[in-house]
């Protein structure tokens, strides 16, 4: 044993090259002189102090971060600045400040959902919760458009918009017109009877437009209508009676024409054909249009950049169904 220690202490005790006669080579540390030196450090007292603080050390750095993430879930702090937004809040709701009692209810309705919200975290209520993923979503949604909503198109901005938008701030043929209705439901099979009958008095000057109107039914709307386009007529009488009148002109008395109330005469009062507006006219609608065109655009861009950082694996069964393949 003694002869075995002194070997190794003689191994030891040599420089990482041990001295050659002249014009030789050096000879480099060899795995045996390491395992030697690795078996002498294992029995020094320093390297298992040292082993052991380093362990400490870990141990009492992890219960320190685990003790202080599980202080914290349980620490609520309700900051000026959030007291500020209840209050906020508050006045815009009621137009006036809340006294003391109102103000402490304010704080204390925030610390139950301040509690309740962690808590539901804790349980894992937001995993799979379809309504918590939507909400979530249009937060970052929203997050991504702050910077392009922030900003109001200037008058060329719009300008240049209006001009690639084609045809789409055409405004269409309108008409004005008056009508008399005459009520399927009153009047049964012979509602366009009557309606041909005041339509041939009228345009014989027998009877006037006011005693005309007071032979026909009271409407759901008015009887004299503005400017309209088929698309607006079609929302107060149907599609199929907007179809008929539009392309009728100014002049005498024209019908019946059927609706889904029942028969109407119609005078056509102003036909106007389909132009482009002015600027001025559509300047709000042009400033709207071009604001979500710009956010959708922001929130787009947005999901590109996020969209690169992930790798997607679809399942390849599911690309066959969606491609039209039968199921596995």
């Amino acid at each position: 044993m003694t002869m075995q220690v002194q070997q190794e202490a003689a191994l030891l005790s040599l420089p990482p090259t041990a001295a050659r006669p002249s014009g030789s080579r050096a000879v480099p540390l060899t795995r045996g002189r390491w395992v030697l030196l690795s078996r002498k450090l294992t029995r020094e007292p320093l390297v298992h102090f040292l082993v052991a603080g380093a362990l400490i050390l870990a141990g009492s750095t992890l219960l320190n971060r685990w003790k202080t993430t599980a202080d914290s879930r349980y620490h609520i702090v309700v900051s000026a600045p959030q007291v500020q937004q209840l209050k906020d809040v508050w006045v815009q709701q009621w137009g006036r400040l809340p006294d003391d009692e109102e103000m402490r209810n304010l704080v204390n309705d925030y610390i139950r959902e301040e509690v309740l919200y962690r808590e539901a975290l804790a349980s894992g209520f937001d995993k799979d919760d379809t309504i918590v993923r939507r909400r979530l979503v249009e937060k970052m949604e929203f997050l991504s458009q702050e910077a392009a909503s922030s900003s109001e198109p200037s008058d060329a901005e719009l300008q240049q918009f209006l001009q690639g938008s084609g045809q789409k701030y055409v405004i269409p043929t309108q008409i004005s017109f008056s009508q008399i209705y005459f009520s399927t439901s009153k009047r049964g099979t012979s509602t366009k009877t009557d309606a041909e009958k005041v339509l041939a008095a009228l345009r014989s000057g027998r009877i006037s437009t006011a005693q005309a109107s007071g032979q026909g039914d009271a409407f759901i709307s008015q009887s004299e209508h503005p400017l309209q386009t088929e698309e607006e007529i079609a929302n107060i009488f149907d599609k199929t009676f907007a179809a008929q009148v539009i392309g009728l002109q100014p002049g005498d008395w024209q019908g019946p024409y059927e609706s889904s109330y029942g028969f109407h005469l119609v005078r056509i009062i102003k036909r106007t054909s389909p132009r482009l507006p002015l600027f001025t006219e559509i300047k709000q609608q042009l400033t709207n249009d071009l604001k979500t065109e710009q956010l959708k655009q922001s929130s787009d861009d947005y999901y590109e950049q996020l969209r690169q950082r992930y790798r997607v694996d679809i399942d390849s069964r599911v690309q066959a169904n969606a491609a039209g393949g039968s199921r596995p």
